[in-house]
């Protein structure tokens, strides 16, 4: 029996021509009322763009660990919508 999926969150990172590094977060859970990633899936563009962050992680004699925040940084677009893939 396949397991089935409660939501799937993308993220893609264009780079240049013609790379793109895009990321899949998936859960057979529901997202819990009122948690940020709630929050961050039912809420709009502006909230998004004011908490969604990305971590980095550069390493050359130290490590370095610093956050971004994407929409404040790149022009973010969002889609939201019930698909079933088969």
């Amino acid at each position: 029996m396949a397991a089935t999926t409660s939501f799937v969150l993308t993220v893609n990172l264009p780079g240049k021509e013609p790379q793109n590094v895009v990321f899949y977060f998936a859960s057979p859970d529901q997202l819990l009322q009122g948690s940020l990633l709630e929050n961050l899936f039912n809420d709009d563009e502006e909230y998004r763009n004011q908490r969604f962050k990305i971590v980095n992680r550069i390493v050359k004699m130290v490590e370095n660990h610093s956050a971004c925040l994407l929409g404040k940084a790149l022009t973010c677009n969002y889609h939201k919508g019930r698909t079933i893939c088969r």
